[in-house]
């Protein structure tokens, strides 16, 4: 009869090790988590990094993109701002410009993220 603890298959045994370094905020937030989750913090760290999902960096054109959203707000909200001061400020042609430029670029951003 064999005593002791069974050995593990080669697939399931845990050979590599990673040292990761911390400061005391996140180090006590890691105990801290890993103590909710039941697990001890090796175990809790090698989960949470092999069960992220990783976002695509976004490219320049999707940083140009949103810069130009960024003017477009920023160009409504200065209109919004002398229509609040000033009711009788008429400034229709750059709400309909504004509004024009933000639904072009809304398709174009549609299309980008429908195509890739």
């Amino acid at each position: 009869m064999n005593k002791g603890r069974h050995k593990l298959l080669m697939a399931t045994k845990k050979t590599y090790q990673i040292k990761a370094r911390f400061n005391k905020k996140d180090f006590d937030l890691v105990l801290y988590k890993a103590c909710q989750a039941g697990l001890k913090p090796a175990v809790f760290v090698a989960q949470a990094a092999t069960s992220v999902t990783l976002k695509e960096p976004l490219t320049k054109e999707m940083l140009l993109d949103i810069k130009k959203l960024v003017k477009i707000g920023v160009n409504l909200n200065q209109i919004a701002l002398k229509i609040n001061s000033n009711p009788q400020y008429l400034c229709q042609e750059q709400l309909q410009r504004e509004i024009n430029n933000l639904s072009i670029l809304r398709q174009q951003l549609l299309l980008k993220l429908t195509n890739d």
